[in-house]
Order: structure tokens, then C-alpha cells, then sequence
């Protein structure tokens, strides 16, 4: 009882006009010194919110100042509702007609992984205050980034004028503003957004520069590695914690460490003299080891032949984006004479594709094992093999994976999930295509028949207002022709297998 008393006195000096017997209106600075005041909790103020309502009308620049005091979704659902309510009374011929809608994202702030999806709820209500159910909205990135999160996220509110979004944010690590915006892109009243954080994933693999010390006789020579760490994406990885070590106690160099700056950087300073045998040095993060360096002393070492022939060969030379092949590479290095040639080191690199390890050396009959994960894009993949002067490569083949959703468009622009308009009895075309995770164009060959199904499952409706004439093949896509029967809106979707797209047709009369 004293605690409640106490808080009461407390918010009645805090804002005297606000919390009073006979409730006044809210001003900005009365709502502002609530929200600042660590010892009110939001819960009431969000009551007094809606028993008081504003005094004034929240410009763009006001929800901003609302969101950055941490108004949870309560207060923001109260301040939207009397916010509608005084542009009615004050302008009833204003924007915010009964009807309009007014929306809020009950998360603000949001933080996740690249290459990750998150969910994010919203909610929307008509500026009467009431659910604003089937309401469609789309979440749009601004500016938009290649490789960041996608243009538009589109939902629909349900009953209680809630909606939830599976939101992918992207490949590329960075800060984005997610607006929220109505069905044609049209701008809400407060611009609600979220603020995405995407950050690097773990590390996954580091680029080092020289990927050979040579260090000179004497042991006085002092050397320079520069390691970038970057996660499976190609993001640069800050503030990570990694070690050099040597891959053999007979190279003599204790593990030193350094942590990575805010674009992934990190530098090792290595002495020739701690330097006592040639070989391999190992970067390393999380206990996993993401490059490796060669070290080379001055030693009585053996040189190897100065005619040399090396190739590189595997039985299984294609295979899906982002998918590891079946069967390793096999690098062999050979004399001319066709002597194996044991013990020399190899550099591998590749294009399109990711392939372990970095750098080996030949076995006993002079060989390496290489495997090889396929890159992102469809189409060729190159490998490298370089040892001293010589330099060999092998073309792989990157395939399209499974197809992970559809798409229409008419006349080159996308369509799926707007609206498009056509005249009544004049013939209409959509292409439909399909596309993998990784955005590349998927067969739709394997498709034709279940669409010809659906071709007759749709005629066959009485109250349909388009009816489905053909299914054609076109290149990589499929072209789909309608005839419009009757005036009036349809939502036209497309359904196949456990994939499907959807666009809104209406139907005008001829020559409008």
C-alpha cells in the first residue's frame, strides 16, 4: 500500500496535468517526462494514455522520439488509437479517414545472424480503433542493399489485427531500416519500421597475406602475417579472438594470439629466430582451424624435379549450389618420366566453390585430396592447383538446387503478390518461374503436368471470373494464358506441390 502511494505521488509530480482527478488531455512534454522517468513502469503509463488520450496530433518526427524512449507496444497501441480519434474529430475529411489504417511493430529492434530469417509481429488497427483484420502490409528495406534483406515481406493481419512476418535478412552483415508500409507501398501514418542488426556468423574461414614466409639465413629476418576472418557468407568477422600456431612442436614458434578489428583484420609479427624448422603454420578461431601459412627456413631441404606435370580429376564434376561433391578431388604431381613426386606443397584456390584444405603436401605417390563444396551461383565453378611455377585447373559444374518458391511476372515485371488489371474477353499471358535458395532460375519442366491439373481443376469452378486456357512451356519458365469471363476482383494462386504464388487480377471492361 505505501509503494503504491509513494509511485502515485511520484507520477502526480511528474506530470500533475496528466494523472489529475479530472483527466487532461496529454501534452508532448507531459507523455515525454513519463517515458523518461525510470521509476514509472509502462504499464501505467499506458493506462494513463488511454484515459487521458493527447493533446496533440504525433508527427513522423514524434513516433521516432517514441520508439527511441522504449514506448513498448502498449503505450504505441494507446497513443495510435487516440492519435486516430483526435484526426477525426479535428478533420474529418483529413487523411486519417475511418478506414485507414495505423500500424506498429511490437518489435522495434532486431538482431540476428546473416543468412538467417527472424519473426516479427505487428499490429495494425483502423483509425476507429478497431482490428484492422486481412489487412495486407509488407515490410520493405530502405534503402534496399544487394545481398541485404529482400525488397518486401508481405502478411495479412488476422482477426485481432496481428501479424506475424518470417523475415530473411539477408546475406550481408550491416545495419537496415525495415519500413512497414500498406499493400501498394503506401506510407503509414508514423512510418512504424524496425531497426535489423545483421551480424557475421562464426567464423568459417580467413585469408592470409603472404601465404609464405620465407625468412632469410641468421635468424635476424622479422616477418609480417595479415589474417581477414570472414563467416560462411563472405562477411568480414570483428572483435574475434584467434591464434597462430605451428602445426608441428619441430617448427620451434609458440602460439601467439590477436583479436580481429571492426573489419576483421588482424596482424602476427614473426621472428625468424623463434623459427627453427620449415612447415606449416595454422590459423585457428574457435578451436577450428580456418587458413594455414607456409613457413621456410634456410635448411639442407631436397628440391624437387624441375619438369613437372600435375592434374586435377574427380568422377563427380557437378552438383547443386552449396551442396559438397560426392567424391573428393584428386590432385597428382608427376615427372615427365611419370614418377610420382612426394613431399611438395600445393596451393588450392576456386571460384564459385570452397575448397579444403587451402594448402598441402603431396603424399607418397604424390597426391592430394581435395573437397570441394559448390558456390552460390549456378553455372561453372573453377578450381586451382599451384605449385612453384605450375599451374593446373578443373571446371566443375554448378546445377540449380530444389526449387524453393515461385514467381509470376507479365510482360518481364514480377507480379506475384500485387494486382494487376486486364480487359474483359482480351486473352492475358503470366510467366511463371521457379527459384532456388540461392536465387538461381530452378527447371519448371516437372511442373507442366500438375499445372494442366490445375487448369482443369480451376474451369471447372462455376463462379470463377477468368478462365484458364493453356500451359506452355517457355525456355526455363512456363507461360500461363487466361481469358477474363466476367467484371470484378479474383485472387488468381497458383499451387504446386507445397509450393504456390498468388496476384490479384480485376477484371474492367474492354478498352477502359
Amino acid at each position: 500500500m505505501r509503494v503504491t502511494r509513494l509511485l502515485g505521488a511520484l507520477i502526480l509530480a511528474t506530470c500533475p496535468a496528466a494523472l489529475a482527478q479530472a483527466p487532461a488531455p496529454l501534452q508532448k512534454s507531459d507523455l515525454v517526462r513519463l517515458l523518461a522517468n525510470p521509476l514509472i513502469e509502462r504499464r501505467e503509463v499506458a493506462a494513463v494514455v488511454r484515459r487521458n488520450c493527447l493533446a496533440f496530433l504525433p508527427t513522423e518526427r514524434d513516433w521516432s522520439d517514441l520508439r527511441r524512449l522504449e514506448a513498448d507496444a502498449d503505450i504505441l497501441d494507446g497513443i495510435g488509437a487516440c492519435a486516430a480519434r483526435r484526426a477525426q474529430r479535428s478533420a474529418p475529411s483529413a487523411t486519417l479517414a475511418a478506414g485507414a489504417l495505423i500500424a506498429m511493430v511490437l518489435t522495434p529492434r532486431v538482431a540476428a545472424l546473416a543468412g538467417a530469417r527472424t519473426p516479427l509481429t505487428v499490429q495494425v488497427r483502423r483509425a476507429n480503433g478497431a482490428p484492422a483484420s486481412g489487412a495486407a502490409l509488407a515490410l520493405r528495406a530502405v534503402p534496399q542493399v544487394a545481398d541485404g534483406p529482400p525488397a518486401d515481406e508481405t502478411t495479412v493481419a488476422d482477426d485481432s489485427g496481428l501479424a506475424t512476418l518470417d523475415v530473411a535478412v539477408g546475406r550481408l552483415a550491416g545495419r537496415y531500416r525495415l519500413e512497414l508500409v500498406g499493400r501498394a507501398g503506401a506510407r503509414l501514418p508514423g512510418r512504424p519500421a524496425v531497426d535489423l542488426v545483421v551480424s557475421p556468423g562464426p567464423p568459417a574461414v580467413a585469408k592470409v597475406q603472404p601465404p609464405r614466409l620465407e625468412f632469410g639465413p641468421g635468424g635476424d629476418s622479422v616477418l609480417t602475417a595479415s589474417v581477414t576472418v570472414e563467416d560462411s557468407l563472405g562477411n568480414a568477422v570483428p572483435r574475434e579472438r584467434i591464434e597462430l600456431r605451428p602445426a608441428s612442436p619441430a617448427i620451434g614458434l609458440p602460439t601467439d594470439s590477436a583479436t580481429t578489428d571492426a573489419l576483421g583484420r588482424a596482424q602476427f609479427v614473426i621472428r625468424g629466430a623463434l623459427v627453427h624448422h620449415s612447415g606449416q603454420l595454422e590459423v585457428r578461431a574457435r578451436a577450428a582451424t580456418v587458413a594455414s601459412l607456409d613457413a621456410v627456413v634456410p635448411g639442407p631441404e631436397a628440391v624437387g624435379p624441375t619438369e613437372l606435370q600435375a592434374a586435377l580429376t574427380g568422377t563427380v564434376a557437378r552438383g547443386p549450389a552449396r551442396t559438397r561433391l560426392a567424391d573428393a578431388l584428386t590432385f597428382t604431381l608427376r615427372t615427365r618420366s611419370g614418377s610420382p613426386v612426394p613431399g611438395k606443397r600445393v596451393s588450392f584456390g576456386a571460384s564459385n566453390a570452397q575448397v579444403e584444405p587451402e594448402s598441402a603436401v603431396t603424399d607418397s605417390v604424390g597426391q592430394v585430396q581435395l573437397s570441394v563444396r559448390l558456390g552460390w551461383k549456378a553455372g561453372m565453378a573453377l578450381v586451382t592447383a599451384v605449385v612453384d611455377s605450375l599451374r593446373t585447373q578443373d571446371t566443375l559444374r554448378v546445377e540449380p538446387g530444389a526449387a524453393t518458391y515461385l514467381a509470376l511476372s507479365r510482360e518481364d515485371q514480377r507480379v506475384d503478390g500485387g494486382r494487376i488489371v486486364v480487359e474483359l474477353d482480351v486473352p492475358f499471358s503470366l510467366t511463371l518461374g521457379a527459384w532456388d535458395g540461392y536465387g538461381n532460375p530452378s527447371a519448371t519442366r516437372s511442373l507442366a503436368p500438375q499445372l494442366q491439373a490445375l487448369r482443369g481443376a480451376y474451369n471447372s469452378r462455376p463462379d470463377r471470373l477468368i478462365d484458364f486456357r493453356a500451359v506452355q512451356a517457355q525456355g526455363s519458365a512456363i507461360a500461363l494464358t487466361f481469358l477474363p469471363l466476367r467484371l470484378g476482383t479474383t485472387d488468381l494462386r497458383i499451387a504446386v506441390g507445397d509450393l504456390s504464388t498468388s496476384v490479384s487480377v480485376t477484371v474492367v471492361p474492354r478498352g477502359r
